[in-house]
């Protein structure tokens, strides 16, 4: 044991030098990175009753049709991240006007089915859209560099469109 730290005492400055070195490129390497900003909402989606006309006040239905309920979240999941959706969202929030909402600026010459197209694949390569595990509620989130857009008030928006159907 005394071996060892002799030599750590004779090679202290070159680990100093060394453990600089590597908080440097850390203090470095996060400064450089650009932030990602996360927004999250959470929606809750009831179960379809079968007797649409309620009849069966009180009962329970215990019929043991989890699979099917897991379908139907799981369609509904599949809904919310698709191509009709996303494009009802961006256009509630105006994402698809004259400035994307990343902020740069979109060329006059793309038509608007190339600026949509491009616009679903931004806003899907950002969205995540998943269930809770063992409950009815859908979590979904969108992560953009840009604050504004993942700002919690429109991602509640967003949300808010995406289960409007």
């Amino acid at each position: 044991m005394k071996d060892y730290w002799q030599l750590l005492c004779r090679r202290k400055r070159t680990i100093f030098l060394f453990a600089a070195a590597v908080l440097a490129l850390i203090g470095i390497a996060s400064f450089l990175k650009t932030p990602l900003y996360d927004a999250v909402g959470r929606i809750s989606v009831a179960r379809e009753h079968s007797d649409a006309l309620r009849l069966k006040v009180g009962v329970v239905d215990c019929s043991g049709d989890n699979a099917e309920y897991n379908m139907y979240l799981e369609a509904q999941v599949n809904i919310l991240q698709s191509n009709t959706r996303v494009v009802q969202v961006a256009r509630d929030l105006h994402w698809l006007d004259l400035e994307d909402h990343s902020g740069s600026a979109q060329t006059p010459e793309l038509p608007d089915a190339k600026r949509e197209a491009a616009m679903i694949g931004l806003i899907q390569s950002s969205l995540d859209v998943s269930r809770v595990p063992r409950t009815p509620i859908i979590e979904i989130r969108y992560s953009d560099h840009d604050p504004r857009s993942a700002a919690p008030r429109d991602c509640l928006s967003a949300a808010r469109g995406l289960a409007r159907y």
